[in-house]
C-alpha cells in the first residue's frame, strides 16, 4: 500500500509527497508517536493558520495509504485491526501521562478566539472548566485536556424536564435520519439502510428498537469531542464493538 501510495502521487491535489516510502520506516515512525501527543500544525507562512487536518499522529503516516486498493484490503483485515488495538491501547497509556501536556495549546487557542468573534466569550476559561494560574490550565493529562468540559451555562441543555425531547450528544451535524429499522438488513453504515444487528453487535435488546428511528451524525475531528447523553434514562450495559480503524471509502480515493 506504500508502493500505490507513490505510484498515485500525480492524481494527489496537493503538491506533497506521501510521508511513509515502506513498511520498515512506518514502524520505526510509529515508535516514536508512542510517546508523541496530539500538536498543533501551522503552514510555513507564519501566519498561524492550521496547515491541513492532521488529527492524530498516526494519521499522517496512514493517510496515503489508507486510500489505496492495498490499503483497504490490509484495513478491512480483522487481525490487522486486533494489533491496531493492541497499538492505540498502548498510545493510550501515554496519554494519561504528565508528560503527554503542551502548555502552550491554550495559549493557541486564546489567540484563535481573540482573532475572531466566538459568541460572548474570549477566553478558553469563559469557556471549558480549567485552571489559567495554572501552567497547564489544571489538566493533568492530554487525555483530561481532550475531554475537558464547558462551564456551567455555557451550553444548557433543552428542555430538560421533558423527556420526549432528544438533545444532541456532542458537537456534531446531521448527517442522515432513517426510519422504520430492520433488525437485520443489507448493511452499509453510510451508504444503505440500517441493520440493528449489527449496530447493536447482536445484543439481546436489538429487537426492542425494530421499526424505530436512527439518527445518525458526523462529528469533525475539528469539533469538541466530549459526549452527553441525549435521553434521561439508566444505563443497563455498556461494552466495546471491535471495528475497523483505519477503513477508508474506495469512493474517497485520491481525487
Amino acid at each position: 500500500m506504500f508502493s500505490e501510495a507513490r505510484i498515485h502521487r500525480e492524481n494527489t491535489p496537493l503538491d506533497w509527497e506521501p510521508e511513509v516510502e515502506d513498511f520498515e520506516e512506518f514502524l520505526k515512525l510509529l515508535n516514536v508517536i508512542m510517546t508523541t501527543a496530539p500538536e498543533c500544525y501551522f503552514d510555513s507562512s507564519n501566519c498561524q493558520k492550521p496547515a491541513g487536518l492532521i488529527g492524530f499522529p498516526i494519521n499522517a503516516l496512514l493517510n496515503w495509504p489508507m486510500a489505496t486498493t492495498a490499503g483497504y484490503a490490509v484495513f478491512a483485515n480483522a487481525l490487522v485491526n486486533q494489533q491496531f488495538k493492541r497499538i492505540l491501547n498502548y498510545w493510550a497509556l501515554f496519554l494519561k501521562t504528565p508528560d503527554s501536556r503542551y502548555s502552550w495549546i491554550v495559549d493557541l487557542i486564546n489567540k484563535a478566539l481573540g482573532d475572531k468573534e466566538v459568541g460572548p466569550f474570549d477566553r478558553f476559561e469563559e469557556i471549558f472548566k480549567s485552571n489559567p494560574h495554572d501552567q497547564y490550565y489544571g489538566f493533568a493529562c492530554w487525555d483530561e485536556f481532550f475531554v475537558r468540559g464547558f462551564q456551567d451555562g455555557v451550553r444548557p441543555v433543552s428542555h430538560p424536564d421533558d423527556d420526549s425531547v432528544i438533545v444532541n450528544a456532542c458537537e456534531s451535524a446531521p448527517y442522515r435520519l432513517s426510519q422504520n429499522v430492520a433488525l437485520s438488513d443489507q448493511f452499509w453504515l453510510k451508504e444503505q439502510r440500517y441493520s440493528l444487528e449489527n449496530m447493536l453487535n447482536w445484543d439481546e435488546y436489538s429487537p426492542q428498537f425494530v421499526g424505530g428511528t436512527v439518527y445518525q451524525a458526523f462529528l469533525s475531528a475539528l469539533s469538541y469531542h466530549r459526549w452527553h447523553s441525549p435521553v434521561s434514562g439508566t444505563v443497563k450495559r455498556t461494552y466495546v464493538v471491535n471495528g475497523s480503524y483505519y477503513l477508508e471509502s474506495q469512493s474517497q480515493s485520491f481525487f
